[in-house]
């Protein structure tokens, strides 16, 4: 596979499916979007220990492969499901156990390793919104509109459960 095919010269791309479209499609921001919460989600992994993040940047790469072939499920990429949000949901009812009432506005830059996980959450936001932009602006049916729900609630949970992380890695 070559890594320079010259065929993006002129503005265009293809999502996973084959389809060319235009580098400005809604479909390549919100690819973009994740693609840099996933380097992001390497970057804090490099100094924090939690497994969830191996897991996490795994799913980042399924939902990519769901949202780069227009919601059509893909072979090699099981859609985020149910049992993948409440993975999430239940690291974060683990996490506020530890971390107790939140009473106060929490500044980031405690350190580099908490300050990594608080942009890789508000690059979580950041993809969060380009999502739901994405989803005014297409009609899907069928099994189309359960991965699109299933993949903003995950984004939704990941930022909250990426804030906590942020809040506890030291504990």
């Amino acid at each position: 596979m070559n890594i320079s095919t010259k065929t993006g010269d002129k503005g265009e791309t293809s999502l996973f499916g084959g389809q060319r479209v235009k580098k400005s499609d809604i479909f390549m921001r919100v690819l973009g979007e994740l693609d840099e919460l996933n380097s992001f989600l390497g970057l804090a992994k490099c100094s924090v220990s939690f497994d969830v993040l191996e897991k996490i940047q795994d799913d980042i790469y399924r939902i990519m492969a769901i949202v780069g072939n227009k919601f059509e499920p893909v072979l090699e990429a099981t859609p985020v499901g149910d049992s993948d949000v409440f993975y999430l949901e239940e690291n974060i009812e683990n996490f506020e156990k530890i971390c107790g009432k939140i009473d106060k506005f929490v500044m980031p830059g405690k350190d580099e390793t908490s300050a990594r996980l608080h942009v890789a959450r508000s690059v979580c936001r950041r993809a969060e919104r380009a999502f739901v932009e994405m989803l005014d602006s297409v009609s899907l049916e069928g099994e189309c509109v359960k991965n699109s729900e299933n993949i903003l609630k995950y984004l939704n949970r990941l930022s909250d459960l990426l804030f906590l992380m942020a809040i506890l890695h030291k504990k």
